[in-house]
């Protein structure tokens, strides 16, 4: 399963300040031995900032020096750092806060110049979000907004965005983060419908040539507007879809495997050298550097996350636990090799209770889980089930 970055990032910051919990530090050796991604953070971070850079910091920064002197000294570091991102060029007087037995919340309350920083970036990283070129991104998720951007008059209603107007076929980026969906109406007519944690790109006016948007993350359902003499290209990971009007799902959520399940109307999947033609009611299943595959599937339980039902039958517990993830919001660790493949049915809504839920899957012996944490540092556990 995918771990959060900042996740990653905030464990490391625990490892090297010397103030991790025991349940935090395991947490983070199975992340290094298991994950290229943490590894990555891990080599990045102890780069950024190695001991004898923290020991210099530490001599510098006594900790008892006004906190204005410290913020000082931290915007200096972002200015000389600025390659890196904005989070990372804080980290160093961060960490010496932790050193040196300042609390944490010291910082974010220090200056309403930070505090606001800092609530801006939960803001963003908790929220539907559209990036337009060389603008801040706007938020959505508004039950009634307009607002006008690039020549073109935005009108959001519902969880649904569309818009007006002469514009230049700029890229914009609407990113849903996990727990929420969203839907939006291209300027063709063409209708998308995001589930959480997904990203997609596409132009604010498709021109004159073909129609071109790409599912840079996680899962959608696209009903295609038909236009023959502009032909609709679905760029994926690995993937591109050539379709002329119609609707399917497309999940790209695992990494190097892409699913696209066909509801109505013709498509065309590439993958590399392999290509093949969906008719409805079949799925196809792309992994990198393979044969596609065609299946068939059951259309009432496979979009049934459009209504926010998760409805699965003989699925792993892994990919339960992926959707879990991703509708509460919460990270989903499994301490027991070999659990996450065992086979169930399962099903539940996002508007369920989490611990309801894993309650019931320890009534049916599938596991055993604990939470650890609170807030958005809660950790899911699962184990393999022991009386």
């Amino acid at each position: 399963m995918p771990i959060p970055p900042d996740f990653v990032e905030k464990l490391v910051l625990e490892k090297i300040s010397g103030v991790i919990t025991p349940e935090h530090s395991a947490l983070l050796d199975k992340l290094l031995a298991e994950s290229e991604e943490a590894q990555a953070i891990w080599k990045e971070l102890r780069e950024l900032l190695p001991d004898s850079y923290l020991d210099k910091i530490k001599t510098e920064l006594e900790s008892s020096l006004p906190m204005e002197r410290i913020l000082r000294y931290a915007q200096e570091e972002e200015t000389r750092r600025r390659k890196y991102r904005y989070r990372i060029a804080l980290l160093a007087p961060v960490t010496l806060l932790a050193i040196g037995g300042l609390c944490y919340l010291g910082i974010v309350k220090s200056t309403s110049q930070n505090q606001a920083l800092a609530k801006k970036e939960r803001l963003l990283s908790s929220s539907i979000t559209l990036s337009l070129p060389g603008q801040s991104p706007v938020i959505l998720g508004q039950q009634y907004a307009t607002f006008n951007s690039k020549g073109a008059a935005f009108h959001e209603e519902k969880g649904a965005l569309s818009w007006t107007g002469k514009t230049k076929p700029e890229p914009a980026t609407l990113t849903v983060p996990v727990t929420k969906q969203y839907k939006v109406t291209l300027p063709d007519g063409t209708k998308i419908m995001l589930n959480a944690a997904s990203s997609i790109q596409f132009p604010l006016n498709f021109g004159k040539g073909n129609r071109e948007i790409t599912l840079l993350t996680g899962e959608a359902f696209i009903e295609v507007a038909k236009d023959p003499s502009h032909p609709f290209l679905v760029h994926l990971p690995n993937n591109t879809i050539q379709v002329l009007g119609t609707a399917f799902n497309v999940d790209t959520y695992e990494k190097n495997l892409v699913k696209v399940a066909l509801t109505s109307g013709k498509i065309t999947l590439r993958s590399g050298s392999y290509s093949t033609t969906l008719s409805p009611g079949q799925l196809a299943i792309s992994e990198t550097g393979k044969q596609i595959k065609i299946n068939t599937f059951d259309q009432d339980s496979l979009l049934a996350w459009k209504d926010g039902v998760y409805d699965y039958d003989e699925a792993s517990l892994q990919e339960v636990m992926n959707a879990v993830s991703r509708t509460f919001g919460i990270l989903v660790v499994f301490d027991d090799p070999g659990v996450e493949s065992r086979k169930l049915k399962a099903y539940f809504t996002n508007t369920d209770t989490l611990s309801v839920f894993m309650k019931n899957l320890n009534t049916a012996q599938v596991c055993n889980y604990t939470f650890t944490g609170t807030g958005m540092d809660s950790v899911l556990h699962i184990k393999e089930y022991k009386k």
